[in-house]
């Protein structure tokens, strides 16, 4: 959930997909869970602090950009879809589709990949 939904739930719009992307983008160049180890109480403070969560240490250093602009506090200021796809598919060529899909070895990272790519032939 985007840090605006948690305010002021009627806020509802592209920039909150945005967000929702870059935490599926850790999640696939990761292998770790957005917001690991933390309660769901300590989540909602956070997001009402506009407070992202952190980006772990093994993210490739090329993807780490990309997930930072997603996952600005601030809607106005985050990264436009557009952008995110040229640099999503950017990555995919740089790291090679093949070890990406190595590094998804378990099924639900599959299915996020997947609906990631969905989502991108719905927006265009």
């Amino acid at each position: 959930m985007a840090p605006e939904l948690v305010q002021e739930p009627q806020i509802i719009g592209i920039v909150n997909d945005i967000w929702m992307l870059g935490c599926l983008f850790i999640e696939i160049f990761s292998k770790h869970k957005v917001w690991e180890g933390y309660s769901e109480a300590e989540i909602l403070k956070q997001l009402k602090s506009q407070i992202s969560p952190k980006v772990p240490n093994d993210v490739d250093p090329n993807c780490w950009g990309l997930i930072c602009e997603c996952l600005n506090p601030f809607p106005r200021a985050r990264i436009d879809i557009r952008d995110v796809m040229v640099r999503y598919y950017y990555l995919l060529s740089k790291l090679g589709f093949h070890d990406l899909c190595e590094r998804m070895q378990s099924k639900r990272l599959k299915i996020i990949y997947l609906n990631i790519f969905i989502f991108f032939l719905i927006l265009f």
